[in-house]
């Protein structure tokens, strides 16, 4: 297999992670700025009023979005890996053990993404200038 075609089924996954992913968090993310069911109630089990809901929900849905924009999607993986970090722990502190193994795939995928679309972030902020710096000595 030449370099090119390994280049093509690589950015071929990480499309199809991404839409995967961004899928999920943007039927997740309205299904809060809808209030639809479970989630007035599983926020008020929590011990969260409804606004938490709403903000939670446009978090998903704009982070969803940064994750099919390759220059932000590592921004957009990482708003949404503190989302489910939080989520894990919610989970956690309420006995709902069955969702963790949901958080941490949803984690992992996440954590491809954003490594996967670095650069444009490191570039942007300076980082990549730092670390070619430090490694050439």
């Amino acid at each position: 297999m030449s370099n090119k075609t390994k280049k093509i089924l690589k950015s071929v996954g990480l499309w199809f992670v991404t839409l995967g992913v961004a899928g999920l968090f943007l039927m997740s993310g309205a299904g809060k700025l809808m209030a639809s069911d479970p989630y007035p109630a599983s926020f008020a089990k929590w011990g969260y009023d409804v606004w938490f809901m709403y903000v939670t929900g446009a978090l998903e849905v704009a982070a969803a979005v940064a994750l099919l924009v390759p220059r932000v999607a590592s921004l957009g993986a990482l708003a949404l890996g503190g989302v489910m970090a939080g989520a894990a722990v919610i989970h956690l502190t309420h006995g709902e053990y069955a969702f963790i193994g949901v958080n941490a795939v949803l984690f992992g995928a996440l954590v491809l993404i954003g490594y996967a679309r670095r650069d444009w972030v490191i570039e942007r902020f300076g980082l990549l200038a730092e670390a070619v710096t430090v490694r050439n000595g």
